[in-house]
């Protein structure tokens, strides 16, 4: 009887894949109602965006996490606002210590979407007046004026109670762009780089390896063929899932 072989692996597991392609998901399933499932829709649409938010969070703090810092400097880059952790990311791995163009598109969607964040994270009571017409034809039945105040770059409704799929699909494909600006092209990291900072990541005695799980993959394959948006900054090509 031959004798088995084993050695010790060190797993960093990264909340961020799951977040993304949950984002994508959901944003699926939006897409699959109309408005006569309004609150179905409403549900899988915000369920999507938040996610994305979920995952561009997660990813800064993936890599600021890889980035070896003291503990005590890792804790005070984790009170930043998401776009000076970006910044912080970026000027770190520039040779000319750059800093990120804050008035890039990219970066504006990245403050919307954050907006929206921290008023779920920190809920309050929001006041609002609303145009009420009678309607005399329909047994005087109101009828509530919609004309929803919408995000500058996004051209969402401030409004997250009246999202639909189609602001979830804009938010899943923004987010996805982002990725792609950032890491490809802003920072110039290969996406076997990249995937290594936000993939689950294992290290054995001899070689290291990226991961993602199979369903997770299927999800991103569907996000590519069907959005038509290529997915340059992960590698889920190949053969290392779980």
């Amino acid at each position: 009887m031959s004798k088995s072989e084993s050695w010790q692996e060190k797993w960093t597991m990264n909340s961020f894949p799951s977040l993304l392609t949950d984002a994508i998901a959901f944003d699926l399933q939006a897409q699959t109602k109309d408005f006569s499932d309004f609150p179905t829709m409403n549900r899988y649409s915000k369920a999507s965006i938040l996610n994305s938010i979920f995952a561009i969070e997660a990813a800064a703090n993936s890599c600021i996490a890889r980035m070896k810092y003291p503990k005590l400097i890792i804790e005070q880059l984790d009170k930043l606002s998401i776009v000076d952790k970006y910044d912080i990311l970026y000027t770190a791995q520039s040779k000319s210590g750059k800093n990120i163009n804050r008035g890039n598109t990219h970066f504006q969607i990245i403050k919307e979407l954050f907006y929206f964040r921290n008023r779920y994270v920190h809920p309050k009571l929001i006041e609002k007046e609303t145009k009420v017409k009678i309607n005399k034809n329909k047994n005087n039945t109101k009828i509530y004026e919609q004309n929803p105040k919408l995000t500058q770059v996004l051209k969402i409704p401030y409004d997250f109670n009246t999202w639909t799929g189609e602001h979830s699909h804009i938010v899943v494909k923004k987010t996805i762009n982002f990725f792609n600006y950032f890491f490809i092209d802003l920072c110039g990291f290969t996406k076997e780089k990249s995937s290594e900072l936000l993939s689950v990541f294992a290290q054995g005695p001899v070689n290291t390896a990226t991961f993602l799980a199979v369903h997770e993959v299927q999800i991103l394959k569907k996000f590519k063929n069907d959005y038509g948006v290529d997915i340059n900054f992960l590698n889920f090509n190949n053969k290392d899932t779980a």
